[in-house]
Order: C-alpha cells, then sequence, then structure tokens
C-alpha cells in the first residue's frame, strides 16, 4: 500500500509539472499576444520582444528557496496547491492585461509561471525523492520529462484552438485577422482552467512521504514476519542533511550552481536559436518546426534515460560524458549546416536531448550532496543562479547576435558547455559518505570533544575511543588552532 502511494505520488508531480511546462510553449503563444497588443491596443511590441515571455521564467528561481521553506512549513501539497492557483490566476488576469499594454501581458502571462514555478517546482520533486530513494535519479527523470514534453503537447492544442482554419501570419509575421485575434483572448481562459484541472489532480495524487524513522520501523517489524515490501522504499534513505547556511559555504555549492547556471544558458539559447539559424540554409517552415518537435520528444526521452542510468552510476560520471557530447554537438552545428538538412537536424534534436537530460540529474544531485532534510531549500538555493543565464541569455540574444552573428554565438554558447564539462571533474566521485563524514565531523565537534574535555577536567577516563572521521581530521591539521587534540583516538 505504501508503495502504491509513493507510485501515485510520481503521477501526481509528473501531472503538476506537465501543467507547468505550458510555459515552454510560451514562444508560440506569445505570437498570437503580441499580434493581439499590435492590433487591438496602442503597443508597439515586436516579436523580438517576446523572448521575454520565456525568460521571465527563469526569474523564478529566486523564489526557489521561498517555496522550499513554505514546503517545510506546510507541506508539500499546500505548496502546490498555491501554485496552481497563482499560475491559473496570472493567466486569467492576461486575459484583461491584453486591452492594455506589453508590459503588463508579460507580468500577468510570464509572472503566472515564475510565481508558480518558484513556489511548486521543489516540494513534489524532494517528496517523491523521499518515496523512492533508491530511485532517484528515475523518478526525477519522470517529472521532468514530463515537463519535457509539455510544449510537445501543449503547443499544437494553442495552435489548434487559436487558429483551426490555419490562417497565416501577414509579412512581417504578425497575425491580424479577427477570429485568431479573438480565439487568442478566449484561450486565456481555457489555459487556466486546465491548468488549474491539473494542478488539482496531481496535487490529490501527491502523497507525503512517511518520515524515515517511520518507514524504519514498518520495515523492521515486516522483515521480523516475514515481508519485506517496504524495503523498496527505505533502501538508502539518509534523513539527515546540512542546513542552507552550512550548505551554501561548501565547494560543492559553487560548483552545482556553476553548472545549473551553465546548463541553463546553453539550453535555453540553444531552443531559441536552432529556428532563426536553420533558416539561414533551410527554406522549409515545416521542417523547422519538426525539428523543435523531435528536439522536444528528444529532451523527454534522455531525462528518463539519463535518470535511470544515474541511479545505476553516480551524477558526476553521467555529466562528464553528456557535457563533452554537448560540447562537440553545439560546436558542430556551423558545420553541419554545409551539409544535407537531415544532419543539421539531428545534431539539433541530439544537442536538446542531452544538453536537456541534465535537468532531471541536478536535483538528486543536490540532495545526495546535501542530504534530505533541507533538500528543498538547498535546490532552490543552487538554481538561483540561472538567474543570471536567464537574464544573460535574453540580453546576449538582443545584443550580441548583431556584431557576433548567428556561428558566433553558437561558439559562444559551445565554449559554456565546455565550461560545465571542465566543472564536472571538480565534483566528489561519492557524494553521500562525503555528506556522512562531514555531519560526523560536526557531531564531534559540537556533541562528542566537549563531552570529552568535561570528563578530562573531571580526571575521568574511560577505555572506549572515538576514532575521528577523516572529514574531521582534515579540518584540525588545516586549522590545528582550533584543538589541542591529537592522533586519530581519543580514550575517554
Amino acid at each position: 500500500m505504501a508503495e502504491m502511494k509513493g507510485i501515485l505520488a510520481v503521477i501526481g508531480t509528473a501531472i503538476i509539472y506537465f501543467s507547468i511546462g505550458l510555459y515552454f510553449s510560451s514562444g508560440n503563444t506569445a505570437i498570437y499576444l503580441t499580434s493581439y497588443l499590435r492590433a487591438k491596443s496602442t503597443s508597439t511590441a515586436t516579436l523580438s520582444d517576446s523572448v521575454w515571455f520565456l525568460y521571465a521564467v527563469g526569474l523564478s528561481a529566486l523564489l526557489l528557496p521561498f517555496g522550499g521553506w513554505l514546503d517545510s512549513k506546510i507541506g508539500s501539497r499546500a505548496v502546490c496547491i498555491i501554485g496552481g492557483l497563482l499560475q491559473s490566476a496570472g493567466i486569467f488576469a492576461t486575459y484583461f492585461a491584453l486591452n492594455h499594454s506589453f508590459i503588463l501581458v508579460l507580468i500577468c502571462y510570464g509572472g503566472s509561471f515564475l510565481l508558480s514555478c518558484g513556489v511548486a517546482y521543489t516540494a513534489p520533486l524532494v517528496e517523491i525523492n523521499k518515496w523512492f530513494p533508491e530511485k532517484k535519479g528515475l523518478v526525477t527523470g519522470i517529472a521532468c520529462a514530463s515537463m519535457a514534453f509539455a510544449p510537445t503537447a501543449w503547443t499544437p492544442l494553442i495552435t489548434a484552438y487559436v487558429n483551426p482554419l490555419n490562417i497565416p501570419a501577414d509579412m512581417k509575421g504578425y497575425f491580424t485577422d479577427t477570429l485568431v485575434l479573438e480565439r487568442t483572448k478566449d484561450s486565456l481562459i481555457v489555459q487556466g482552467l486546465v491548468t488549474l484541472f491539473l494542478f488539482s489532480i496531481g496535487t490529490a495524487l501527491l502523497f507525503p512521504a512517511p518520515s524515515a524513522e517511520d518507514l524504519d520501523s514498518v520495515k523492521k517489524q515486516q522483515k521480523a514476519s516475514g515481508n519485506g515490501e517496504t524495503g523498496k522504499v527505505v533502501k538508502l534513505r539518509f534523513a539527515d542533511g546540512l542546513t542552507p547556511s552550512q550548505a551554501i559555504k561548501t565547494f560543492e555549492f559553487i560548483i552545482l550552481s556553476i553548472k545549473i547556471m551553465l546548463t541553463e544558458l546553453v539550453f535555453f539559447y540553444l531552443l531559441f536559436v536552432y529556428k532563426p539559424f536553420g533558416q539561414t540554409f533551410i527554406k522549409n517552415d515545416l521542417m523547422l518546426s519538426a525539428i523543435g518537435a523531435c528536439a522536444g520528444l528528444s529532451n523527454c526521452f534522455c531525462r528518463l534515460l539519463m535518470g535511470y542510468i544515474k541511479d545505476i552510476l553516480s551524477y558526476k560520471a553521467c555529466c562528464i560524458p553528456l557535457s563533452a557530447m554537448s560540447t562537440v554537438l553545439i560546436a558542430s552545428l556551423p558545420f553541419s549546416s554545409m551539409a544535407h538538412p537531415l544532419v543539421y537536424s539531428i545534431t539539433v534534436v541530439a544537442a536538446v536531448g542531452i544538453i536537456g537530460s541534465q535537468y532531471a540529474l541536478m536535483p538528486s544531485a543536490v540532495t545526495d550532496t546535501f542530504g534530505e532534510k533541507y533538500a528543498s531549500m538547498n535546490i532552490g538555493l543552487v538554481y538561483m543562479s540561472t538567474v543570471i543565464a536567464d537574464v544573460g541569455g535574453a540580453l546576449g540574444s538582443q545584443y550580441l547576435t548583431e556584431s557576433l552573428g548567428w556561428t558566433g554565438m553558437i561558439y559562444a554558447i559551445s565554449f559554456c558547455s565546455f565550461l560545465d564539462f571542465i566543472a564536472t571533474f571538480a565534483l566528489p566521485a561519492d557524494p553521500g559518505q562525503r555528506l556522512k563524514d562531514k555531519l560526523n565531523a560536526d557531531k564531534i565537534v559540537t556533541e562528542i570533544l566537549p563531552a570529552y574535555q568535561m570528563n578530562r577536567n573531571k580526571g575521568v577516563k574511560g577505555s572506549t575511543p572515538i576514532v575521528l572521521p577523516e572529514a574531521y581530521l582534515m579540518r584540525k591539521e588545516s586549522n590545528p588552532t582550533k584543538t589541542s587534540l591529537n592522533g586519530k583516538q581519543l580514550n575517554c
């Protein structure tokens, strides 16, 4: 029964992520919204301005630590309910904002996903990692794959609703047909209702995981009776962890923050650049659209696959080849343009899948590195670095493309992928063991050493040796003034 609730929690998380993933279709929706604004208001917004709809969601990283803190106070279900209400309310508000200005539309529509993603992104992930600690990568991959699949489903559905007669845009790329414009506004009501419904279903299925202590108690009882059903749930469950204030002081925090920042920068720019760069040598718009759809499916499949592989190998072992392949694929895009269009298509599809798969690895990597107890807040803190990538990517696409050109920008992004490859080597091979050593070292400093000092002052001497962990010994050697104790054992 417990395992079935865990499976339902994974399904619920996937549904919630699919709803949040609507924002990946904002590039398509933004064209309709911009067209409406130009036709029905005094707005002079252009298609190049619409890139901010996609990048606005990146600012949600600023709210991720708050979402993690809220999760620790009111629970994952309540957090997801709040996230669903905020997303739906923002989409509904866009219906009225369309009569005013582009900025107001950007705040309402982009802000709806900024809030929902910022509040409800980490809570369900942490919950399903608690349910399946031995399969963190797989369950995280399932959730992230549903978000990756979202635009493949949402984009054609929104297009079919808004433009059922397939009326073409004008020469500048804007829609002026009355039917398309009116259905653009009506589609916002439909989007708001559907996402609210999906959030409700997903939250209902998101059963809270029992504590590690409760699961361990049940496991012992069932082991005594010869029934090990919950062994799959309890295996490798480690409920302790570093606090956010401790985590941000570690070297691993810096490396993980750099890696997710570079991943975000490379991934989002690749999603943006493949079509305008492809238009310079591919004149078939349907083929370019097909490349985007196939890239979405590749992203979905690779997230599932790498999530599964991560549970077998380590985060570091997975990321080294992924970063290397993404560097080579991106750098080869200008050369693939000289060959058959299918070569370019395959290169883009493979690159998007490989780079996007790293999103499925990061949450469980943070949990492995800093522990489960404060995972929701620690994941949020690591992801805050993506704000730099999103703002930098948006500004770079606006101001650097003119001077560097598409080819120059692609090489710049491939260099960022190479930096990601180099940074991976700085990560520990076994973050779980390193975490336990760190926690044991802290316990010695805060509990065992004071007790030993008190007993020694009283003249009490025992025969039980205290074996100091390697992490403590290394810290003592690097800062000998903190203690006058020598050797690896103390007798108290």
